[in-house]
């Protein structure tokens, strides 16, 4: 599995976007003496952790410009769990002239999630019901008459509310397939009230006061004509002796009954309008780093004037040390008041030197880097450019599905080039076609379930666990059925390991051959199971768990907390139906336990 990574890399102006890497390291602004030209040459990155500057395991080249717009590339995320992740990037830059040191950006990373999707088998609805308020459990609702079918749409029916008090209530509707898998809860609010005609009164009074409430009757009077709708009513507020600032005008009605309407709140900002003199600029100075104090700083020759534009000139940066810098700039006018200081960010090269440069080794490996200089050697006569080079690469023993064959190059300085990455696929040609195989919490335990669509001379299945999803033991054996048309299968896991659990399943053939199946990861806290319902969620969630008296928290895609509720238990209702759709992780905190679960916002 991969995904696509587009890049928009800037040499000459900063940029960033949250679907797009950039690269902000070299030269914004550059004052006195030309320099050479900087290109980007080369690309790596990580996922979750980077190694160091040009220790990256994944390298991408790049064809060598300074500026390098939509870059796509694939990121192999097939190994990766399920789950919230983070892509670090960053790009590596040299001269195209004179001195060859190269540079490195920034690092910048973009998150993703990540999510194994199962084809689900298409299965009758048998039962719909529904219930109000408090759940009765599935099966034990009231039910909803329905013709069984793939899909049910456009089904009405009465609930039965004559017994609710007046107020506000949930009405909650879920159905039941020919599977016995119950759907979602559904759910939707509804207000109840008995209704009552109301007689049409008349607006006798309009008030307004402005910020605080003298109380009903004792605001200032709106003149108004009694009526039964007062509509474009004008009138001018004294604000003559407010100070400047925001304020909040409220307006409210009395009708002939005697009943206050709400009252209605518009904020405004009161403001003198004493007008500004224009003044000439007569004075501007810069400084690099420190700040001098105003009108200590480095004097920029200017004809005074209102404004002005355009103005170039040449910074002294001869005794700045190579590396980032930041330049000021500011202004006086003929009052003595002095302008925002402006900034802009620049790099100062060092001195470099150049050296001839040659390819003396290649080397190559699949899937999995075993490290610099421990690959498979490509025998080569070292040269400055190696291109149109063949070589047979060893494929034996590799399983079943997609692949990737991974080159690079180390020149005469000891540098190692961005790896070349190829993908290629090995087909399967044995006597079984596996539709899907799935881990899933149930409980304490953990349901193992495969399914195939062909069998023929299978000697057995075998479910394996690791806790580090590398040495892997039998945990049970199930007999295959061997029928041309497929079978499904179930293993109950009872003893899963706290926190991390991987699961694999590895098919025997009769003549003792075997190969294994895609590794499924199941995270499971024991001390501290937490549900979350509805997922995903709408107008609000409630979370389902043991623990007492815990911290729950709303964290955002970014990081950031976006509520807290102290002394939480079990079973109260979260109201979500101001936050953004998207998704969030649910922090519960304990004394002794953290958990942190994914919970999906859709409006």
């Amino acid at each position: 599995m991969a995904i696509p990574i587009t890049m928009d890399t800037c040499i000459t102006r900063p940029c960033f976007n949250p679907y797009k890497v950039v690269s902000t390291f070299l030269l914004l602004l550059v004052f006195g003496a030309t320099k050479a030209q900087q290109n980007i040459d080369s690309l790596e990155f990580g996922i979750d952790n980077i190694a160091g500057f040009g220790l990256a395991a994944n390298k991408i080249p790049v064809t060598n410009a300074p500026v390098v717009n939509n870059f796509p590339f694939n990121v192999n995320i097939s190994s990766t769990s399920n789950g919230l992740h983070t892509l670090f990037v960053r790009t590596h830059s040299i001269t195209t002239s004179g001195p060859s040191q190269g540079y490195w950006s920034e690092t910048n990373y973009t998150y993703f999630y990540k999510q194994n999707n199962i084809a689900a088998s298409v299965s009758n609805v048998q039962k719909l019901e529904y219930f109000i308020d408090a759940d009765p459990g599935e099966g034990n609702a009231i039910t909803i008459n329905v013709i069984p079918a793939v899909q049910v749409s456009g089904i009405s029916f009465n609930p039965n509310i004559g017994a609710l008090a007046n107020g506000f209530h949930i009405l909650f509707i879920r159905s039941l397939d020919q599977n016995g898998k119950w759907s979602i809860t559904n759910y939707t609010y509804f207000y109840k009230q008995n209704n009552i005609a109301a007689s049409v009164s008349n607006v006798q009074k309009l008030e307004y006061f402005i910020d605080a409430d003298p109380g009903e009757g004792n605001a200032i009077t709106i003149n108004v004509i009694p009526a039964v709708q007062v509509s474009g009513i004008s009138f001018n507020p004294n604000i003559g002796a407010m100070a400047n600032g925001f304020h909040v005008l409220f307006i409210r009605s009395l009708d002939q009954n005697g009943k206050w309407s709400i009252t209605n709140y518009q904020y405004f900002y009161k403001q003198n309008n004493v007008p500004i003199p224009v003044s000439i600029v007569n004075k501007m100075e810069y400084f690099i780093d420190t700040d001098p104090g105003a009108g200590n700083g480095n004097a920029i020759t200017l004809t005074p004037a209102t404004t002005i534009s355009g103005l170039s000139f040449n910074a002294n940066i001869s005794s700045l040390a190579a590396g980032f810098h930041v330049i000021f700039i500011r202004s006086l006018d003929a009052n003595g008041k002095w302008s925002i200081t402006n900034y802009a960010y620049f790099s100062k090269a060092g001195p470099q030197t150049a050296t001839p440069v040659n390819i003396v080794k290649i080397e190559y490996f699949i899937d999995a880097d075993p490290g610099y200089f421990s690959a498979t050697d490509v025998p080569v006569a070292a040269a400055p450019d190696i291109a149109n080079k063949n070589f047979t690469a060893n494929i034996t023993g590799l399983p079943v599905g997609t692949h990737y064959l991974n080159t690079r190059s180390l020149d005469s300085r000891g540098n190692w080039s961005v790896n070349a990455i190829a993908p290629f696929n090995i087909f399967s040609t044995l006597p079984i076609r596996l539709l899907y195989f799935s881990a899933q919490p149930n409980g304490t335990a953990v349901d193992v379930t495969w399914q195939t669509s062909f069998e023929q001379n299978l000697q057995s299945f075998k479910v394996e666990h690791s806790i580090d999803g590398s040495i892997f033991t039998t945990i049970g054996t199930v007999a295959p059925a061997n029928d041309p048309s497929g079978s499904s299968y179930s293993f109950k896991h009872l003893t899963p390991a706290e926190g991390k659990n991987f699961y694999r399943l590895k098919i025997i053939e009769a003549d003792g051959s075997f190969h294994y199946s895609d590794i499924k990861l199941v995270n499971f806290d024991l001390q501290s199971l937490v549900n979350i319902y509805p997922d995903p969620a709408d107008d609000y969630f409630t979370v389902k768990t043991e623990l007492k008296n815990f911290t729950l928290e709303i964290i955002a895609a970014d990081g950031r907390r976006i509520r807290q509720f102290n002394s939480f238990n079990t079973g109260t209702p979260v109201s979500v139906s101001n936050l953004p759709s998207g998704l969030y992780t649910i922090r519960i905190t304990t004394h002794q336990t953290i958990t942190n679960t994914l919970l999906i916002i859709k409006h």
